[in-house]
């Protein structure tokens, strides 16, 4: 990096490179140009419904279907992956916790691998959310909501299934990762899924118990934990206290013992001193 001004601007850049304004010879003006806009499109319900998924994943969907009939409402067919559910995930509670699953299905005679995507990530615990199937086989995925996210919003999130064919079954969690993270270009097959949370009469009556029983194991831990803390501080005072007293008592007991040293030393000294003689009056 180098600092430069009008005259020393030559010796970095050559003159026919340089504008007129700083001395050289090229009258290049710079000219605003507005940028051209098109029109918007007319939103329709269709664009309405897309759901925008991160890492830059393709919005289209491909489907495989079967004698040009309707799916059954249960069971969609993205290419050779039979999803179960076929439109929504049904969450339910599974004791204080919101959980829904997906099962896969290749129906290929190749191996195909999977990959489970969230337009909320932090707000979901999938597991598995990455593998390979082998032909005829399935797997059933589990999907739980974090703690600390409410369920009332839960309705707007949408999940999105991506099937690709692979050559091998047996593929680590890094090589999996590294093929989604290639996947650009590739026939990826997409299928979305809704979300469905339960009823607000069940909903409000889970959540309620399960708010209730939360809130009295929090008073409780709150109370004992004030109740220790309480204790403990006592104690400290008593200890310190005593450990006050003590330090007195050691005081004294140090002069005690050095006013009695003393003492004894005095006497044992005019005991040397006068041999043991006594005077008597006369």
């Amino acid at each position: 990096m180098k600092t430069v001004n009008k005259a020393s601007l030559k010796d970095v850049v050559p003159q026919e490179c340089t504008l007129k304004a700083w001395g050289g010879i090229d009258d290049y003006e710079f000219v605003f140009v507005p940028e051209q806009r098109s029109q918007p499109h007319e939103k329709t319900d269709e664009n309405k419904k897309k759901v925008h998924f991160a890492d830059g994943s393709p919005t289209n969907e491909t489907f495989l279907s079967v004698g040009d009939t309707q799916q059954r409402a249960d069971t969609a067919i993205s290419s050779a992956l039979v999803i179960s559910p076929a439109d929504t995930i049904n969450f339910a509670f599974d004791g204080t916790e919101l959980t829904g699953s997906i099962t896969l299905m290749n129906t290929d005679e190749g191996i195909i691998s999977y990959k489970v995507k969230t337009t909320s990530p932090e707000k979901f615990r999938v597991r598995p959310s990455t593998g390979t199937l082998m032909p005829s086989a399935s797997v059933s995925i589990s999907i739980t909501l974090q703690p600390g996210y409410q369920a009332q919003g839960l309705s707007r999130e949408k999940f999105l299934i991506m099937s690709l064919p692979v050559e091998s079954g047996n593929m680590s969690p890094t090589e999996l990762a590294d093929l989604w993270r290639q996947a650009a270009g590739k026939p990826v097959c997409q299928h979305r899924l809704k979300c469905h949370i339960p009823s607000s009469s069940d909903s409000s009556a889970r959540n309620g118990s399960a708010l209730t029983s939360n809130t009295m194991d929090i008073d409780q831990q709150v109370k004992q934990f004030s109740s220790s803390v309480s204790h403990l501080s006592e104690s400290q005072l008593k200890l310190y206290a005593e450990v006050k007293f003590l330090k007195k008592l050691h005081i004294l007991l140090v002069i005690m013992v050095l006013f009695f040293g003393t003492l004894i030393t005095y006497l044992l000294t005019l005991e040397k001193q006068y041999g043991g003689q006594h005077c008597y009056k006369q």
